[in-house]
């Protein structure tokens, strides 16, 4: 006598579960750490000056202006800038060279707020 087919097996390819161990590929983006990614709004480097220009932008903007590494972290630190001191300076350069990008377009009375901490900087070595 022959068997006959259950109804429950399947021909079909088996799709990854959404455990990330062995997985080809994740449903859902994670972190190292196996956490969720974060979201376009908190992420660092993502509209912090401002609150519509991304590090890098405002970066490049201060790289096309002339400024230097170390006055452009302090600068960027009091407006928000959540980028390390080698990814400034790296950044600047880009913003000198015309790479990666356009710089931010900033307003005129944001051009006047950031060279006025450029100006404290100059006289006290920090920003205030």
């Amino acid at each position: 006598m022959a068997k006959k087919k259950s109804a429950s097996t399947s021909t079909s390819p088996k799709t990854p579960s959404t455990d990330y161990t062995g997985v080809l590929w994740p449903t859902v983006p994670v972190t190292k750490k196996g956490r969720k990614a974060s979201t376009s709004s908190d992420r660092p480097g993502y509209a912090n000056i401002f609150g519509k220009y991304s590090d890098c932008a405002f970066c490049r903007w201060m790289g096309a202006q002339g400024y230097k590494p170390k006055e452009s972290v302090e600068i960027g630190r009091k407006l928000g800038l959540k980028m390390q001191s080698g990814t400034v300076a790296a950044a600047l350069y880009d913003g000198r060279k015309g790479k990666c990008g356009p710089p931010a377009p900033l307003t005129e009375t944001e051009v006047k707020e950031v060279e006025g901490l450029r100006m404290t900087y100059k006289a006290f070595g920090v920003c205030m």
